[in-house]
């Protein structure tokens, strides 16, 4: 069975970038990319068996330059939109000089 957990390892995977489940956003190799579901509400039909999720996954980009981070940020929305998760949020957030780390959020329904 394919969780949404896989599916969403699967496709960052095909990234070039060290790709892991978040935890305190720890990576060893740059560029890196971080991911959580920060959100699965499930809908139910009359069966009580869910129909519909609305799903919403964060994910953390970090790179030794804007440059790289920018351009991975094209490509995961680019495969994020594949499996129709959607980029609703990003930010750059701020840290040391030689780490740029861009923040975003996709939701959609699955």
């Amino acid at each position: 069975m394919d969780t949404l957990k896989t599916t969403i390892y699967n496709t960052l995977k095909t990234l070039s970038a060290d790709v892991s489940q978040s935890s305190d956003n720890v990576f060893n190799t740059l560029p890196a990319v971080t991911y959580r579901v920060s959100q699965n509400a499930p809908y139910y039909d009359f069966q009580k068996t869910i129909n519909l999720q609305e799903v919403e996954i964060t994910i953390d980009i970090f790179a030794n330059s804007s440059t790289v981070a920018s351009n991975l940020l094209s490509a995961t929305e680019e495969k994020m939109r594949v499996i129709d998760l959607w980029l609703n949020f990003t930010a750059d957030i701020p840290n040391s000089d030689d780490l740029y780390h861009i923040s975003t959020r996709f939701g959609g329904i699955i």
